[in-house]
């Protein structure tokens, strides 16, 4: 027994000091990865059971020259999904994730050899779409990989290679900014399409097609290099031909058609007027996908003495009734244009010969204001014997809302004659300027407006102690257009006082009068006349007074039995409204012991007809000034005796 337990007692010594040292050797180990930062979790148990501290064996981690366990190269695992026939689908993954660097697609096909098409930073979605186009027009098979490149270039790594059968059957684009115009060419008129060339999608030729009212065969083909084409067509200006255009690429590939593009050649038509119409009426139809969008159309018109006049018009029609003379041929065109002013189609010309009754011409000579009340309108018509009835209308804008004012009409069978006048009787020359014009009826009952629009003048003013400043609006419209104006003067209406104070220029809208040698107290009021240049034709504006602040002035004493007998405002008030005056008088208890409208009557010092005591009394006055700004006032007198 004795011998068994010591036995036994020596195998747990050992035990125990095996134990011990096992212990110390564990323990050195985490001194030693923290000492040499070392990451465990990339280290394997044969790394770790062949490392001994001190000596120069290292672990594979280590030798193999990666300062950094999290910068270790990564596993690249590469999928390549081919699509459409046309298109790889590449994505990826890395593990571990790298958290700096650059990801690299590259692509090899049977003739070449690996080549980039794309890099992508680390941080970057791992997919990429690779689209194949020219010069693969058959069916190849493209082999593919991805290579991780690291900032030192010592921890990259390169997936395996997929592969995919793939071709260019990519559609190339259409054309952008297509236009199509009828030009002109010693055969006749032709239409002719530019577009903006693609230089960038291999196209081989683009194919021009017109439409036959069914389908649309192709009416001629334009190289690569071009931007132009002309259709050497017939009878482009009786019909609107339709245009699309089909670019082809290098592998046959063709665009799918762009009928929201379709472009078409603008028909012009002129319609002959019978005898009485005496306008040209112009139409035609819509031009469709402007680029940038339609702007309008401009209608040119030219004559047969070289005289060109252009119109414009939002819509597909116009109507030419101005200026046109019996027996002359007029060449009319129409040139739609886009909104930013860079595209232009233009149609065939149209040639057209006017013949109708003779047009009457109206002109207004003279808007002037008559009798400072109304307004005065004379007129001028040629050639004689062309107009039964004149309208008088009136705007307040000059472009919209004319409504008319007065009329002249003839009897019978007499006409109109050639010089008259008009007038308008419900203006309000003292509010603001008018606009006006004419329209003539002829026999034919046709109607045209006068060929110009005249505005009346209308004169306004302001007020400082020492002079006047006065403005008005340009007269419009002469021919010869203004010379001058003259400004006139006149003091309290007194026809002896008018006088003209200065001659301005045409170019004058304001004037400012210093009143020099005139007594502050006068109403002064003022008047324009504008001077048609190399004419007598004139016209006036309205009278415009100056209205100043009333001054009203009351004596703080006054004595019924001396000079100043009455209480009332001394002296003579000035710029006030004698219809509005009145002035109640308080005793100094407040009662009210007279009242007054008359401004020259005033109080005489009695109450009932009896003389009322010696004292200070109040009183309060209410009255307005010329142009009925209200007023009142309060003060004290004293009455003595």
């Amino acid at each position: 027994m004795k011998i068994t337990n010591l036995k036994s007692g020596n195998i747990m010594l050992r035990l125990s000091l095996l134990l011990i040292v096992f212990s110390l050797h564990l323990a050195m180990l985490p001194a030693f990865a923290i000492n040499n930062n070392i990451d465990f979790r990339y280290i394997s148990s044969s790394d770790v059971h062949s490392y001994i501290p001190g000596s120069d064996l290292k672990p594979s981690y280590i030798s193999s020259g990666n300062p950094d366990p999290k910068l270790a190269p990564p596993v690249i695992d590469i999928t390549v999904q081919p699509s459409e026939a046309r298109l790889a689908l590449i994505s990826w993954t890395a593990l571990p994730v790298p958290t700096q660097g650059t990801f690299h697609i590259e692509r090899k096909d049977p003739s070449s050899s690996w080549c980039e098409i794309k890099k992508l930073p680390f941080n970057a979605p791992m997919e990429y779409i690779d689209t194949i186009s020219f010069p693969y027009c058959a069916i190849t098979n493209f082999e593919y990989r991805v290579r991780y490149k690291s900032p030192a270039g010592t921890d990259d790594a390169t997936s395996l290679t997929k592969s995919a059968l793939l071709s260019d059957i990519t559609s190339p684009a259409n054309v952008k900014s297509l236009m199509v115009s009828l030009t002109q060419t010693p055969g006749g008129f032709n239409p002719r399409l530019t577009w903006n060339k693609i230089t960038n999608d291999a196209i081989s030729t683009y194919e021009i097609g017109r439409f036959n009212g069914f389908s649309w065969p192709a009416t001629g083909i334009a190289p690569a290099d071009s931007a132009a084409f002309t259709d050497k067509t017939s009878n482009v200006c009786d019909n609107v031909f339709k245009y699309i255009i089909v670019t082809i690429d290098r592998c046959n590939n063709r665009s799918a058609p762009d009928y929201d593009s379709i472009v078409q050649t603008i028909k012009l038509t002129v319609k002959q007027p019978a005898n009485c119409d005496r306008v040209a009426r112009i139409s035609w139809n819509k031009y469709k996908a402007m680029p940038g969008g339609l702007g309008g159309y401009s209608i040119i018109r030219d004559d047969a003495v070289g005289q060109s006049m252009k119109y414009d018009s939002k819509d597909t029609s116009y109507v030419n009734a101005s200026d046109l003379v019996d027996g002359h041929t007029y060449t009319y065109h129409i040139k739609a244009y886009s909104k930013n002013g860079l595209y232009t189609s233009s149609s065939c010309q149209f040639v057209w010969q006017y013949s109708a009754a003779l047009i009457p011409d109206v002109y207004i000579p003279q808007v002037t204001v008559e009798a400072d009340s109304y307004i005065w309108v004379s007129y001028n018509l040629s050639p004689p014997n062309t107009v039964q009835k004149i309208v008088l209308e009136r705007s307040d804008n000059g472009i919209s809302g004319f409504i008319p004012v007065d009329s002249l009409q003839s009897s019978g069978s007499n006409y109109l004659p050639t010089s008259h006048y008009l007038r308008d009787t419900t203006a309000d020359v003292h509010k603001q300027s008018y606009y006006y014009r004419l329209l003539v009826y002829d026999d034919c009952g046709g109607k045209t407006y006068s060929s110009n629009v005249s505005r009346s003048i209308f004169l306004e003013g302001t007020s400082q102690p020492t002079q006047n400043t006065i403005t008005w609006n340009s007269y419009e419209t002469w021919n010869q257009g203004v010379e001058s104006y003259k400004v006139y003067r006149i003091l309290d209406g007194d026809p002896t006082t008018i006088e003209m104070i200065s001659p301005l220029p045409a170019t004058a809208n304001t004037f400012t009068d210093l009143l020099t040698g005139v007594d502050p107290s006068h109403e002064v009021c003022y008047w324009l006349v504008a001077n048609e240049a190399s004419s007598l034709a004139i016209s006036k504006s309205n009278t415009f007074c100056v209205v100043k602040e009333p001054v009203l002035y009351m004596p703080n004493a006054f004595n019924p039995d001396s000079y100043n007998k009455l209480f009332r405002p001394v002296p003579k008030p000035l710029f006030v409204d004698p219809q509005s005056f009145k002035m109640i008088i308080f005793s100094r208890w407040g009662q009210q012991i007279f009242e007054t409208t008359d401004m020259v009557n005033g109080w005489d010092g009695t109450i009932n007809g009896q003389m009322a005591p010696i004292g200070l009394y109040s009183y309060f006055l209410k009255y307005k000034s010329m142009d009925g700004k209200e007023y009142s006032k309060r003060g004290n007198a004293m009455l003595i005796r």
